[in-house]
């Protein structure tokens, strides 16, 4: 097509977007220091046939979960990177929203490896699963994520169509999980936009 030799500015140069001003801002903030270099969740105990309903990115109104242990190897194989005594790793049982409010808010670099869930119609509903128990629901939506204060440089949301979101009322921004990070202070939010395969 017509478009095949066309050059384009991202073959040459890094692009970055900010959804706001108030997100350019924060872009020239100094780190703040973080007892943790790197806090990761992955691989929740999720309960037999557990299912979210709604309306999802996909078109989908009925999403089921299951167990996603390939999470694991790819958490484990991020250690290497960082000193030991630097390293918060949360996997099963221990991948829940306790933990995670523990210790998200004083890490540096967060890497969640799990399932994630867009609600295209309600998309402050968007919500990635923890292990649940008598006491927590597996769901942690965007509004919760967005009610945090991190001292984060990078988050990475490791799961399906995580950057998938939805308009707001009177179509202003997108909002939705990536917007969600970015008001709880992390500058830069690493996701999605397709399925991604188990390996």
């Amino acid at each position: 097509s017509e478009y095949d030799a066309a050059d384009y500015l991202i073959q040459s140069h890094s692009v970055s977007y900010f959804l706001s001003l108030f997100d350019f801002q924060k872009r020239f903030d100094p780190p703040a220091a973080c007892k943790w270099k790197l806090t990761a969740f992955g691989n929740p105990l999720v309960p037999a046939g557990e299912k979210r309903g709604g309306v999802s990115s996909s078109g989908g109104d009925d999403l089921r979960f299951g167990e996603i242990s390939s999470t694991e190897e790819e958490i484990l194989a991020l250690q290497k990177f960082f000193p030991s005594d630097a390293v918060q790793i949360f996997l099963n049982s221990q991948c829940n929203e306790r933990n995670f409010e523990k210790v998200a808010p004083d890490s540096r670099f967060i890497h969640i490896a799990t399932h994630f869930y867009c609600n295209a119609n309600k998309p402050l509903d968007s919500a990635f699963l923890f292990s649940s128990n008598d006491h927590e629901a597996p769901f942690y939506d965007s509004r919760r994520i967005s009610r945090l204060r991190l001292h984060s440089e990078l988050v990475v949301l490791s799961a399906c169509e995580s950057g998938s979101g939805g308009m707001s009322a009177g179509w202003i921004e997108l909002v939705g999980m990536t917007r969600a990070w970015l008001l709880a202070g992390a500058p830069a939010v690493m996701v999605a936009q397709w399925k991604l395969d188990a390996r």
